[in-house]
């Protein structure tokens, strides 16, 4: 008989791994799988906030979700644009925008925006105008250098206008507009534009990315990139810290200069079957300055934690996700999600209620080698379940669900309004070679630790 012993693994806050590795071979905090679950305060795991909505619904998809100067969170729905007034969205500021898919940008004391069908637009925190000067029609925008850069979506060029300036689109000279054309050996068109904080812009193809070298016409000059490595979402490119994030057609990357990251490995189970002929538009990500956060062509939004290095997801408010944005203004500060069905929700308000549904799947575990088995007398359990909360605790002896129905027992539920650590003794049906845990519920819960005692045998 092997000696009894405590195997504590109290760090929960490993994010969701059920990508390219085993089931026993994730790393202990890590969940096998995950629904609705966070950790805002790392390594705690607690329950998504509740989505809470900002004014009245769009009657269509909001195209257009962003903030000007921080301060002023601007919408584009029903074909035209409007701003947030701290209690109702405003009068329309500009109608007739009929693009389906529209980008902006901050730039000098202007937002800029626009769509293929509606050119370039500028709000300057009154009013919405055209430029004085003939705008390219280009969905994907970014601004470097003291210059917007406007890349179309059926070109393989790239538009900026002149140096501080966004009224010229046509002068020439070092410090005049102008147009830089971006090939690709397969001649693909333009799929987003980008800028790392450090000022270099980034043109993505499907499966490509070239950077933007330079000062000025007199000596811009395009490096191609990795192959391979493109972006099938304009909306998915984030600056998040000094790392750019994009979705491409295999997973997701970042980059900030060097080579390219592919991040996504741990969530490939939860990525969309992508093609450079999928349809692009519903995929977006925004970042609230911690987290990059992604809708995948679903009600699915994954989260990866850019402090913790995590994977957090998938979360479901029922909601396809448009946009994102961070708004800074008091009163209605927080970070916000536009919808295909015409809503914007607040996802960050600590406040909000609700008893949404949760789950939390462990690894397999098994001992220290497969000659040995694991008896397993107990587990503690220290959380805390908030009012109208319950959370239940499950066991189970399987490597991975078979789906007989007897993949899981039900050991202990622990009711609303407890808090502290909770023994849960377990079924006689615990020494066996591999074991899992899950936690589920719904409402409002902390989740602090898991201990449990065991003896190899």
């Amino acid at each position: 008989m092997g000696s009894g012993k405590i195997l504590t693994y109290s760090d929960l806050g490993g994010g969701v791994n059920n990508g390219l590795i085993a089931a026993h071979k994730i790393a202990d905090n890590e969940a096998r799988s995950m629904s609705n679950l966070a950790s805002y305060d790392s390594p705690i795991l607690e329950t998504i906030y509740p989505s809470t909505a900002l004014g009245t619904s769009f009657s269509t998809s909001v195209r257009l979700l962003t903030v000007h100067d921080g301060n002023t969170l601007c919408a584009v729905a029903n074909q035209n644009f409007y701003t947030w007034g701290g209690a109702a969205w405003s009068t329309s500021l500009r109608s007739g925008l009929t693009g389906t898919i529209f980008s902006a940008c901050n730039f000098m004391d202007k937002l800029v925006f626009g769509s293929a069908a509606d050119g370039i637009l500028f709000y300057n925190g009154v009013s919405v105008s055209t430029s004085l000067d003939n705008t390219p029609e280009a969905p994907y925008l970014t601004q470097s250098a003291n210059r917007v850069f406007a890349a179309g979506h059926d070109d393989v060029g790239v538009k900026f206008c002149a140096l501080r300036d966004l009224d010229d689109w046509s002068s020439a000279g070092d410090a005049g507009s102008g147009t830089i054309e971006v090939e690709a050996p397969s001649g693909e068109p333009n799929t987003g534009i980008g800028a790392l904080t450090t000022g270099r812009v980034v043109i993505f193809k499907y499966t490509s990315f070239h950077e933007l070298y330079g000062t000025g016409p007199i000596n811009f000059q395009i490096a191609d990139r990795l192959y391979g490595m493109g972006c099938i979402a304009h909306k998915t490119i984030v600056n998040v810290g000094n790392w750019l994030y994009w979705l491409g057609v295999d997973g997701i990357y970042r980059w900030n200069g060097g080579l390219p990251q592919r991040i996504s490995d741990r969530i490939k189970n939860y990525l969309p079957d992508v093609t450079i002929n999928s349809v692009v538009f519903h995929h977006a990500a925004g970042t609230d300055g911690r987290y990059y956060y992604i809708s995948l062509g679903n009600e699915i939004v994954m989260a990866f934690d850019t402090f913790t290095e995590t994977w957090w997801g998938p979360w479901n408010y029922g909601e396809l996700a448009y946009y994102f944005a961070n708004y800074l203004a008091t009163g209605s500060k927080g970070f916000y999600m536009a919808t295909f069905a015409g809503k914007v929700l607040r996802l960050d308000n600590p406040d909000a209620t609700g008893t949404a549904s949760w789950e939390w799947v462990s690894k397999s575990y098994y001992g220290n080698n497969f000659a040995k088995k694991e008896s397993i007398s107990d587990l503690w359990i220290s959380a805390e379940v908030f009012t109208g909360s319950t959370l239940n605790v499950y066991f189970s002896a399987r490597f991975k669900d078979v789906g007989d129905g007897n993949d899981w027992t039900l050991v202990k539920t622990i009711g609303p309004n407890s808090i502290g650590t909770v023994r849960v003794t377990l079924p006689r049906i615990s020494t066996q070679d591999f074991h899992r845990i899950k936690l589920s519920g719904s409402g409002k819960v902390n989740i602090y630790g898991i201990d449990k005692d065991m003896r190899e045998v």
